[in-house]
């Protein structure tokens, strides 16, 4: 693997929110060493720490007064855009069925048409208890039990938009458009580099489909084994698609070495098992050895979250990317 395979994660929310210029920066500092992309979070409405049983997640660690607090993804990215020049920039994930496939299509294809083709679409279904609403559709009255076959209207027409060269109409069953065109169209051919991220064989499906990547949150070595490869390789044959696995992963090159399992499970939220196998977190050899092992299994492209999802703050970004750059990848060549 190389940097092309290295992507950098960062999260506008936390026990101290990022600001866009803190943001900004670790996007630039991450295009200046070479990475793939940086991409960040659409999650519009944050969840609440008992909204996420059992362990309460990132959100348990922030203060009430910032239980809301965040800059809105769509606002950044521009931000991000304008600071850069040859890093791709992303949404990870949109929330799919948040906005109207022509609103997405718009935005979207003027961003990649602006920077030249360096757009990532990550879509995804968003956050949702088990058995419980999906907040950030819910609260705006949006039933989040069709959530999945929203997405799936929602990339028919938007990919529809981007590629054809004709004003264009469409009747779903939950969204409808008379006479659309979205112009400029993106640089990218035939559209923006897609990803999807999400666990179910319905996300892989959508991958294959419409997208580069199938990604996947913290995935075990045995999961992307026995699942995710395999149906990939079936529903990519099936679409003639080209879809590959890419993986969310946490990283921390740390100076003290290498964390017991105990350790490790009490500083990323309980994790147990063989989850713990997908941390790379520790002396750099330990960081190289789990990403080797991740790729050895099939993971195509990481997408590395160097602040622990926003426990950390997002200045502790930049020198964490300095460690990986220069103690981590050389293991990796």
């Amino acid at each position: 693997m190389d940097m092309k395979d290295l992507s950098v994660f960062i999260m506008q929310w936390g026990r101290q929110p990022a600001t866009p210029a803190a943001m900004i920066a670790a996007t630039r500092h991450a295009e200046a060493l070479g990475f793939y992309s940086v991409t960040i979070p659409h999650v519009p409405i944050l969840p609440y720490p008992e909204e996420r049983p059992p362990n309460g997640f990132v959100w348990k660690h922030v203060p009430p007064r910032f239980k809301d607090y965040q800059y809105d993804a769509l606002a950044l990215l521009p931000m991000m855009a304008e600071a850069t020049s040859t890093i791709r920039i992303g949404l990870n994930v949109a929330v799919a069925p948040w906005l109207h496939p022509f609103v997405w299509a718009k935005y979207l294809a003027s961003i990649d048409a602006a920077t030249g083709g360096r757009l990532i679409a990550g879509f995804g279904l968003g956050h949702a208890v088990p058995d419980g609403p999906t907040k950030a559709l819910d609260n705006l009255g949006i039933d989040g039990r069709h959530r999945g076959r929203m997405s799936d209207e929602v990339l028919e027409f938007v990919t529809r938009l981007w590629t054809s060269p004709d004003v264009i109409s469409f009747e779903g069953r939950y969204y409808k458009g008379v006479d659309l065109a979205v112009e400029p169209k993106p640089v990218q051919k035939p559209y923006p580099e897609l990803w999807w991220a999400g666990r179910a064989l319905a996300s892989v499906r959508r991958a294959a489909r419409y997208g580069r990547f199938l990604e996947s949150a913290w995935p075990t070595p045995t999961a992307i084994r026995d699942f995710y490869v395999p149906a990939l390789a079936e529903e990519n044959a099936k679409t003639g698609g080209r879809a590959e696995m890419a993986a969310l992963v946490y990283v921390n090159v740390l100076p003290e070495g290498d964390l017991s399992r105990t350790e490790l499970s009490r500083r990323y939220y309980d994790y147990q098992g063989e989850t713990l196998d997908t941390l790379a977190v520790g002396r750099p050899e330990r960081c190289a050895e789990v990403l080797r092992n991740l790729w050895a299994a099939g993971v195509r492209h990481f997408v590395l979250d160097f602040h622990r999802h926003g426990l950390d703050p997002v200045e502790a970004v930049r020198p964490q990317l300095d460690q990986f750059l220069a103690r981590v990848v050389p293991l990796l060549r």
